[in-house]
């Protein structure tokens, strides 16, 4: 159950029903990555963050394809982090 808890977060401009979606979605994109780096990749502690955002697609069903969108993004940007620190 959503709840509204008021007119915003202050200075953003952003309801608090909004904010906390996002924070809902972030959180799963948080355990998504947590279950692939313990089951896939077995814990392994040397992992390559683009191999730990190596998502199978069939687990961004769960996600409307808006947040689908948005979690694809996230995974894409982390994928690129290590690019962007051998550059």
């Amino acid at each position: 159950m959503v709840k509204n808890l008021g007119k915003g977060t202050p200075g953003t401009g952003v309801s608090m029903i909004i904010w906390c979606n996002f924070l809902d979605l972030e959180e799963s994109i948080v355990d998504m990555l947590a279950c692939q780096w313990e089951r896939t990749l077995e814990g392994y502690d040397n992992v390559k963050l683009a191999e730990l955002a190596d998502i199978k697609p069939w687990f961004l069903t769960r996600y409307t394809k808006a947040d689908q969108d948005r979690v694809k993004s996230y995974l894409s940007n982390i994928a690129l982090i290590d690019d962007s620190k051998t550059n």
